[in-house]
This record gives structure tokens, sequence and C-alpha cells, in this order.
């Protein structure tokens, strides 16, 4: 049995009622497995360009929970964090609160969470219960301006 490779692929869908076209990304499975997170990029610039004090060790750390991150954004806390880099838990802790104070990291009844304004790992239908419980309160509306992205097998 040969394995047909499909590449990546630009679609556009046309919702019948309104008449809008929508542009999607096909990206066909790739076989490597893993876990994955999708990055709002819009959130993540924003906040980025919007906090010019985050260097070193706070940026080093962001990108660590951003590969670590679980599911529904839940985040190790500071000492896990500090004993998997290898760093100073004082510099652990001074990093997620840095992080919290730029809003790429919310705390909510003693647990750390990644912000959904940066990035989402979980269903949508999940992103939006959490809008409503989690993260309600914390967050004014939904990050606008996330690209459409499909990942799976089209058929033919």
């Amino acid at each position: 049995m040969t394995k047909r490779m499909i590449r990546r692929q630009e679609i556009q869908i046309i919702n019948k009622q309104t008449g809008q076209v929508l542009d999607f990304v096909f990206i066909p499975p790739t076989g490597l497995g893993g876990k994955w997170v999708r990055i709002f990029q819009d959130g993540h610039g924003a906040q980025l360009a919007a906090n010019p004090q985050l260097r070193g060790e706070s940026l080093r750390v962001l990108l660590y929970l951003e590969s670590v991150v679980a599911w529904r954004n839940a985040l190790p806390l500071p000492k896990e964090v500090a004993q998997k880099m290898g760093m100073n838990e004082k510099a652990a802790y001074r990093a997620y609160a840095q992080l919290s104070e730029a809003g790429f990291v919310w705390k909510h009844e003693g647990a750390y969470y990644l912000s959904p304004v940066v990035g989402w790992k979980g269903t949508e239908a999940q992103l939006e219960e959490a809008y409503h419980t989690t993260f309600a309160g914390l967050l004014m509306s939904p990050p606008v301006g996330t690209p459409h992205v499909l990942i799976g097998r089209l058929s033919r």
C-alpha cells in the first residue's frame, strides 16, 4: 500500500447565506504527532509590542511555557519551571510576575494559565466555554483576527 502525499493547499469557502468568502489554509497531517498549541499571532505580537520591558529570562520562560502549555492553557507552577530550566526559583517567580503584568500569564484560583489572547490549547468549544468560566472577568472579548486553519484530511 502506498501513501499518497497531500500538499498544503489554499482553500476558499463561500458562506451561502452571507456570500462571505473565507480563505483557509489546509495543512495535511505530517505524521509528526506530538503536542500542538495554537498561537494567535495578532494577540501575541500586540502583547510583545506593548511590553518592551520583557527581556532575558522572562522571554525565555515565555518560550518555555508556550512549549509545555497543557490542555485548556494550564501552565506548570514557577517552581517546576525553575527546576526544569535550571534557573533560580526566585527568577522563575519574577518572570511569572512580569509575564502576568504583561498579560501573557493569568493566575486563577491558585493555578496559572497562558492567556487565551495569545494562544489556546483545546477545542473551539472549550475556548468559548473558558471565556465564560475560567477567564470570565479577566478578558474583555475573545481575540479577533485569528487565522482560519484546517488541520486534517480533505475528502475527495
